[in-house]
């Protein structure tokens, strides 16, 4: 009686624990179901080693996606070159002294680096500086000078003192003739002319001999053609010698590109044009014209350097950017592809990507390598093909969705 009456609470007690599993497995599966069907909507890799992101129709024309079908497109194969940008020397100009003085500005600044310049514009003037055979001319002739000045001065004193008498004399019963009146004036006057004229000619050696001559004397310095200047190769009140350089003008306009040709990949001949872009901007890519090839061989390389002018469309190329070039290979065939649109790439993650619409809600992300540059886009020969629906506009967006999904994903 005593052995039944213990089972009772270890029975009741068994049936609790099985109730409680119970609970919890179905807790635990309904977790499951949640989570999985949180997952079914977040991106997944696809065929492609992409990513899909999910947008209903309504979401596209929120974002005003917009796709474009690519078709087959042939191109040659071609070289990839890297090198830099230099001035082109026909639009750099350099304004020289043109005698020896000391330099002024011309309109009360001093020009700096990178003030603009128009054509025939006087940038600075320049103040003349005498050699010394020069110097002793002039204080040779400023002594001469000053010698007629006095002579004059005591010539005009004795000539109007004789003018002041006559016509005292005249005025009194004619006792002087009016016609000996009238010399005296006129030679009154002769001497104060000439007398103004002498210290007219010893202020302007004066001004010549100490550096202070103003006006005729002041040379300007004029930019025959304007641009931007991108040297300053004197200061304001410097002195510097005749010929030597004040300012060096350039225009961007037109530069040349140095590229460097491996060895290892020899270019088709003749070599005519090329197509460049600036390292960090290949979706816009510039024609350039073959120019030369350089004279010499920069040892860092040891390949040989070809020469390219590029017109630039905006005008913010400048020397020194580093660029990559394309040029055709020498005896490549033509090979077929698609040409993927330049807005159709976005980087992420240090690789270039191209969302193609796989559904009609479904929108895939592809890697694509930029090694074929075409007439406004990137060639590709494999991951695409013709019929491909490429987002043309939208895509940073795409991807931006993508990793908002991906973060929510991960939270949960």
């Amino acid at each position: 009686m005593c052995r039944l009456r213990s089972c009772v609470p270890l029975v009741g007690l068994c049936l609790i624990v099985s109730m409680l599993l119970a609970i919890a497995g179905c807790h635990r599966s309904a977790s499951s179901d949640e989570k999985a069907d949180r997952v079914e909507s977040t991106p997944h890799s696809d065929q492609t080693n992409g990513f899909v992101v999910h947008l209903d129709r309504e979401a596209q024309k929120r974002m005003g996606l917009a796709v474009k079908v690519v078709s087959v497109s042939t191109y040659e194969p071609r070289v990839e070159l890297y090198g830099t940008l230099e001035s082109d020397p026909a639009e750099v100009f350099v304004v020289r002294a043109p005698v020896t003085g000391t330099l002024q500005a011309s309109h009360g600044e001093w020009p700096t680096l990178g003030s603009k310049v128009a054509d025939h514009a006087s940038v600075a003037s320049i103040v003349p500086q005498l050699a010394g055979a020069d110097q002793l001319t002039l204080a040779d002739r400023l002594s001469t000078i000053q010698a007629e000045v006095q002579t004059d001065s005591a010539s005009l004193t004795a000539s109007t003192a004789e003018y002041e008498r006559l016509k005292t004399l005249n005025a009194e019963n004619q006792n002087a003739s009016d016609r000996a009146f009238q010399e005296a004036e006129a030679s009154m006057k002769g001497d104060q002319a000439r007398l103004e004229a002498a210290r007219g000619s010893e202020k302007l050696l004066q001004a010549a001999l100490h550096g202070t001559a103003k006006g005729s004397f002041v040379s300007p310095l004029i930019a025959e053609r304007g641009g931007d200047v991108s040297q300053v190769l004197a200061q304001l009140g410097e002195t510097v010698e005749a010929g030597q350089p004040v300012f060096q003008i350039s225009r961007f306009r037109a530069l040349i590109a140095r590229l460097n040709l491996p060895l290892s990949q020899p270019a088709a001949l003749p070599i005519t044009s090329a197509v460049i872009s600036t390292v960090g901007d290949e979706n816009n890519t510039i024609p350039a014209s073959f120019v030369a090839e350089a004279p010499t061989v920069q040892s860092e390389y040891q390949s040989e350097t070809l020469l390219f002018r590029v017109t630039s469309r905006t005008g913010d190329l400048r020397p020194g950017q580093a660029i990559e070039g394309w040029i055709r290979a020498k005896g490549g065939s033509p090979q077929s592809g698609v040409l993927i649109p330049y807005d159709a790439v976005v980087r992420y993650q240090g690789r270039n990507w191209v969302y193609v619409q796989a559904t009609d809600t479904e929108f895939a992300r592809r890697a694509i390598t930029l090694s074929e540059p075409g007439n406004g886009g990137w060639f590709a020969t494999a991951g695409f093909q013709a019929g491909d629906r490429i987002v043309v506009v939208g895509a940073q967006t795409l991807l931006s969705e993508e990793m908002k999904s991906q973060l929510s994903s991960d939270e949960d």
